[in-house]
């Protein structure tokens, strides 16, 4: 009789380790779908993306003498529907 008891112990620890698994792996899942979520925005952000054109890509100045000072506007347009964020500008 002390076999079964015992038997049957085992089997609810397992039972109960088998569960805890489960939870935390649903845990992280909801933890990991909840950070994309908010890292993507708003799903409608993406149906109507922003869309940057430029009126002209490069700028050929020619021959250059060192010390010229050299300023150029490139002019661009936000042909998209979604709101058109520059967060940075870097010289190529």
């Amino acid at each position: 009789m002390d076999l079964v008891t015992d038997h049957a112990i085992v089997e609810s620890t397992n039972f109960d380790i088998y569960n805890l698994r489960n939870m935390l792996r649903i845990r992280y899942s909801i933890a990991i779908f909840l950070v994309f979520s908010a890292l993507l925005g708003p799903a409608g952000a993406w149906q109507n993306p922003p869309t940057i054109v430029f009126e002209t890509l490069t700028r050929d100045f020619g021959n250059v003498t060192l010390g010229d000072d050299l300023k150029f506007v490139f002019k661009f347009i936000n042909k998209g529907q979604g709101t058109l964020e520059i967060k940075s500008v870097e010289p190529g």
